[in-house]
């Protein structure tokens, strides 16, 4: 709908904001009196917000006047600040129509104009993120094949009092706190797989870690067998667990 009114002729003559930069300061004034005037018209009739659009129009024009939001970017705290934008950037003339079926949408909205732009973002709820790491190499939750880059396979050790130690990581790579409730050795060895050097419970702040010591201290000859459970807080990651192995050997009689 176009809306000609003999009251707004400085508004009306602006297709764009380049239009903006020929005005003097009085005149850039009148433009936001304008501005003013013309949201109190329509949002009476159309809907909408009049205190957001009301408050910036000066802003608005001052803006327009020195920047150019084809390159540079400005964001809005509310996207219903953006009625005196819309009528500065050749849409002053759909103005009437706003927030109607065909007319300009009341927000944003770069497909209406080059001088739009939209953002976006998603909210996180802080959570913990634990990881498991021996000499910096990462064990993943519930690995079942221990090897000896990882620490989780321990070797030769001889059942006559010989014992391998091995020191693990516990980090929290996560944006609160983790919970660390319980580290133990189970399955059918787990005796020969002594856990130390952590009395949990623990609390790991984000980004550090804490660290424990598992030795291996075969009882019989032969390969033996147990699994790491480390019950925390990680909403993914509860229970970490994974297999650890090491071989028992006796030394051989010399004659």
């Amino acid at each position: 709908m176009k809306d000609e009114n003999p009251d707004r002729k400085l508004l009306d003559s602006i297709s764009g904001p380049d239009d903006l930069k020929k005005l003097s300061v009085p005149q850039l004034e009148q433009i936001a009196e304008e501005i003013r005037d013309r949201i109190v018209e329509v949002m009476p009739v159309n809907g909408g917000h009049f205190g957001s659009g009301l408050g910036i129009a000066d802003l608005t024009v001052a803006l327009h006047r020195v920047f150019d939001f084809k390159r540079d970017q400005f964001v809005l705290d509310v996207s219903h600040q953006c009625y005196p934008h819309k009528m500065l950037t050749g849409r002053n003339e759909l103005y009437g129509d706003i927030r109607t079926r065909g007319g300009p949408a009341g927000y944003t909205r770069p497909d209406e104009s080059p001088y739009d732009f939209s953002i976006q973002g998603t909210g996180t709820i802080p959570q913990p993120e634990i990881d498991v790491e021996y000499q910096g190499v990462s064990i993943p939750d519930g690995d079942l094949t221990p090897s000896v880059a990882e620490g989780t396979d321990f070797g030769d050790a001889d059942v006559d009092g010989a014992t391998v130690v091995h020191v693990f990581e516990i980090q929290n790579e996560g944006t609160d706190d983790l919970e660390v409730t319980s580290v133990i050795s189970s399955g059918a060895h787990a005796t020969d797989f002594e856990v130390s050097g952590i009395a949990p419970p623990v609390t790991i702040a984000p980004a550090s870690f804490t660290t424990f010591t598992l030795t291996f201290d075969p009882s019989v000859v032969g390969l033996r067998s147990a699994a790491i459970d480390i019950a925390n807080d990680d909403p993914d990651e509860g229970a970490y667990d994974f297999s650890i192995q090491g071989t028992g050997t006796a030394a051989l009689p010399e004659i």
